[in-house]
């Protein structure tokens, strides 16, 4: 089950050129056997950051970071980034922990 959140609202020519997120604390939920967040948009579901486990096994992280051909894209029109969440054999409204926090550096670029 994926649902997404929109969580910024990122201009026309404007850019992220850089993309982190902390997990602080593991998610949990009774009966799910994995949990993912990635961060996208409108038209790419991991345009900024690619599917990563989130659920009780992984370990949290200081801090993760992902670049590697997804940043900097540059925006031709409005849209909205969004944390994307799957959730498999549970429900997301079955989420019993968890914490995590997401870091952008967005530049805006002129239209001259």
């Amino acid at each position: 089950d994926q649902t997404a959140y929109p969580i910024f609202t990122i201009k026309r020519n404007q850019a992220v050129t850089c993309a982190a997120f902390r997990l602080t604390a593991n998610f949990a939920a009774s009966g799910a056997s994995a949990l993912t967040f990635q961060l996208g948009d409108g038209s790419v579901t991991d345009r900024v950051i690619s599917a990563q486990s989130i659920l009780g096994g992984a370990s949290p992280v200081a801090a993760w970071a992902e670049n590697a051909g997804k940043t900097p894209y540059i925006y031709t029109a409005d849209d909205t980034l969004d944390a994307i969440f799957d959730i498999t054999d549970a429900a997301l409204s079955g989420l019993t922990a968890g914490n995590l926090i997401v870091y952008l550096r967005v530049a805006t670029l002129s239209d001259k």
